[in-house]
C-alpha cells in the first residue's frame, strides 16, 4: 500500500514537471523574450496645401435700362436748323402762347390764333412752326400743314418733331402719325409701335423704340435709314444725311453720307451724349471730355482740349461746348463775337443752326447772333425749359 502511494506521487510530479494537462505555472514558466522595439518613423507631415484662392466675386449685372421710357421733349424755344437767311425761330411765352421770328414767307410765324394755346412744347421746322397743347392736340402753320390739323385730327399726342414740310406726331401708345410731304416716304410710319421718341431731318424720319432698336423711313440715297441691325440704343442724332445714335454701354453707331469721315465712331467709348451737325458728330464722354470726327474744314473738330462739358451742338460749321460752370466754349465758323459776353448771360437752354448760335437766359430772354454780329435779344417773356442746361 505504502508503495502505491509512493509510485502515485511519483506519477503526478512527472506530470506536473512534462506540462501536460493545464497552464505552467507563473513560477516555472520561462519570460518571452520582449518583443524589439519598432524602430522610430520619421514623421511626415500631410503636404500644407495653399488654401484655394476665394473665387472672385461676380459682379451684379447693372440693372437694364430698357425697356426706354417715353422721352417726350417739352422745348420751349426751337429754331430751324438752317441759314439765318431761311431760318425762323418759335417759342412758348409764360402764358402758353406762341411767338415766333424770322422768316415768315411760308406765313410760318404766323402762330397767334387762339388754338395756339396751353402750349407745352414747339418745334420750328424748315417753313413751318408746329405747338403741342395740353389736351394732347396739334397746331400748325406754315407750308405742308395739311387741313387735318385744322380740324384736330390728331390727338393724345405727347411728343412732335417738324420736318421739312411734313409733321410727326408720337402718340401716348407708342404709335406715331404723319402728315405732309411724302415724297421720300417719310410719312409712312402708319406701322410704327413701341416708339419712345422721334426725329426728323431733311427727308426721313427716325424712330427710337423701348427696346433699344431703331425705326427710319423715308430718304435713304446714302444709307442714313439703315438702322434695322441697331439695338440697345439710348439716343439718336439726325445729321446731314446720316444718323448717329448712342448706345447703352456708351458706344456708338452710325450710317448714311461718310464723305467727310463725320460716320467713324466706331472707335468711341464711353460716350453719354452724341450730337451729329450737317457733316461732323461731337460724342460727350463721362469724364467731361469731347470727341469729334468728320469735316474740320473750319476747325469744328478741334476740341481736343474741352473739358468739364455737360452739353455739346454740332452745327453746319461750328461746334458749341457748355461747361459745368456755365462757360461756353466753341470751336470752328463761331459767330457771334466774344465767347465772354455769351458767357454774362447765365443761359438756360442753347442752340445752334447752320451760321448763328441762340440762348435763352434765365430772365426768359432769347438771344441770338450771326455772322460775327453781336447778340440781340429777338423775344421775351419766354417760358423756361423744364430741364435746364446745367446739372
Amino acid at each position: 500500500m505504502k508503495h502505491r502511494i509512493v509510485l502515485l506521487l511519483s506519477l503526478l510530479t512527472l506530470l506536473a514537471v512534462s506540462g501536460c494537462g493545464g497552464s505552467t505555472p507563473a513560477a516555472t514558466q520561462a519570460a518571452a523574450p520582449a518583443a524589439a522595439p519598432a524602430p522610430a518613423q520619421e514623421s511626415v507631415s500631410a503636404p500644407t496645401q495653399e488654401p484655394s484662392p476665394s473665387p472672385e466675386p461676380t459682379p451684379s449685372p447693372a440693372p437694364s435700362v430698357f425697356p426706354l421710357p417715353r422721352q417726350p421733349r417739352h422745348t420751349t424755344v426751337s429754331f430751324t436748323n438752317a441759314g439765318i437767311a431761311s431760318s425762323h425761330g418759335a417759342v412758348i411765352l409764360n402764358n402758353g402762347k406762341a411767338h415766333a421770328y424770322g422768316r415768315n414767307a411760308d406765313l410760318e410765324c404766323t402762330v397767334h390764333d387762339p388754338e395756339w394755346e396751353n402750349l407745352v412744347s414747339i418745334q420750328a421746322g424748315f417753313r413751318s412752326s408746329v405747338g403741342l397743347r395740353a389736351d394732347g392736340k396739334v397746331v400748325a402753320a406754315g407750308t405742308g400743314i395739311d387741313p387735318q390739323f385744322l380740324q384736330g385730327a390728331w390727338s393724345d399726342i405727347v411728343d412732335i418733331a417738324a420736318g421739312n414740310g411734313w409733321t410727326v406726331g408720337l402718340k401716348a401708345d407708342g404709335t406715331v402719325a404723319a402728315l405732309g410731304s411724302n415724297l421720300k416716304g417719310q410719312c409712312n410710319v402708319e406701322d410704327w409701335t413701341d416708339v419712345v421718341a422721334v426725329y426728323t431731318r431733311n427727308t426721313r424720319t427716325v424712330g427710337l423704340r423701348s427696346d433699344g432698336t431703331v425705326l427710319a423711313t423715308g430718304g435713304n440715297e446714302y444709307g442714313e435709314c439703315d438702322t434695322g441691325s441697331w439695338t440697345e440704343i439710348v439716343a439718336l442724332s439726325n445729321g446731314g444725311n446720316y444718323t448717329v445714335g448712342l448706345r447703352a454701354d456708351g458706344t456708338v453707331v452710325a450710317t448714311g453720307k461718310h464723305h467727310k469721315g463725320q460716320c467713324d465712331v466706331d472707335s468711341w467709348s464711353d460716350v453719354t451724349a452724341i450730337s451729329a451737325g450737317e457733316a461732323h458728330t461731337l460724342g460727350l464722354r463721362s469724364d467731361g471730355t469731347v470727341l469729334a470726327v468728320g469735316d474740320n474744314a473750319y476747325g469744328q473738330c478741334d476740341v481736343d482740349d474741352w473739358t468739364d462739358i455737360v452739353r455739346v451742338f454740332a452745327g453746319y460749321q461750328m461746334s458749341v461746348g457748355l461747361r459745368s460752370d456755365g462757360v461756353l466754349v466753341m470751336a470752328g465758323y463761331c459767330p457771334g463775337g466774344s465767347v465772354d459776353q455769351w458767357n454774362e448771360l447765365d443761359l438756360v437752354d442753347m442752340g445752334v443752326g447752320s451760321d448763328y448760335v441762340w440762348g435763352l437766359t434765365r430772365d426768359g430772354e432769347v438771344v441770338m447772333t450771326h455772322t460775327k454780329q453781336p447778340w440781340i435779344v429777338v423775344m421775351s417773356d419766354v417760358r423756361l425749359p423744364d430741364d435746364e442746361l446745367l446739372p
